[in-house]
């Protein structure tokens, strides 16, 4: 891990201290400059996010990636950077109780022996990392607000509120787990015809307050009060608005 092109990838400036200011502004950065993105999969390229493979599609080709890739890359620079990170397993959108399918992908990061919940690959800004123990709001994209409470006995489940209804965006567990355990999880959103990333094309990022997202012929702007507005993109224009808007050459 090329520490120094990492954060110049990011565009991070200053000091990294093992610090809660630190992480958000990591946080932040990444966010502010590398999209959630799924053009490999439409181009049925396999994925592959170890720690070299992402580094080499993310920073030195300026790509970005699924969750899989993203917190991945993430996970890396942060141990690089010393922080006591780990990675977990996640579900999106679950009931009452997990179904089994952990899709996603996330982090803890352990500052002062509080375990704070921190992710780049999920298409949103969640705001701050989000200390998972203090029932904590923080405020995102849309000025959504979002705090971690308890799911089950032993769990967590990430929360956003909605029209003042606390509702579910993925429960998580806190043990360890690597890399390599997602493999299979990646193998069904990659290829399976159930999997929301093999449909069409999305790609999407949050800098300046806004929420800029081409999601199929789609371009769409989201400002931070939720006001949107829409273009459609021609496929002779599609190369210029990912070199545009995300700074991709794919």
């Amino acid at each position: 891990m090329n520490k120094k092109v990492f954060l110049s990838r990011i565009g991070f400036e200053g000091k990294v201290s093992n610090s809660f200011e630190s992480l958000t502004k990591l946080q932040e950065c990444f966010l502010g400059a590398i999209p959630f993105e799924n053009i490999d999969i439409i181009e049925k390229k396999p994925l592959d996010f170890s720690t070299s493979k992402v580094f080499d599609k993310i920073v030195t080709h300026k790509r970005g990636g699924v969750c899989f890739e993203n917190n991945s890359l993430f996970f890396s620079a942060l141990r690089a950077l010393g922080f006591d990170v780990r990675v977990i397993e996640a579900e999106m959108f679950p009931g009452a109780s997990f179904k089994g399918h952990f899709d996603h992908m996330s982090l803890i990061v352990t500052l002062d022996e509080v375990e704070y919940l921190v992710d780049v690959g999920n298409g949103k800004y969640f705001g701050d990392p989000i200390s998972i123990h203090s029932h904590a709001e923080t405020t995102g994209e849309e000025c959504i607000h979002y705090k971690v409470m308890r799911y089950g006995i032993s769990d967590f489940v990430l929360c956003f509120n909605e029209a003042d209804t606390w509702k579910y965006r993925y429960a998580f567990r806190l043990a360890s787990k690597n890399i390599s355990d997602f493999q299979q999880v990646s193998h069904f959103i990659e290829t399976s015809p159930e999997s929301i990333f093999t449909q069409k094309l999305l790609v999407t990022v949050y800098k300046h307050s806004q929420r800029i997202t081409l999601s199929g012929d789609r371009l769409l702007i989201t400002d931070q009060s939720g006001l949107q507005t829409e273009k459609v993109v021609q496929d002779s224009e599609q190369a210029k608005v990912l070199k545009g808007y995300f700074g991709i050459s794919a």
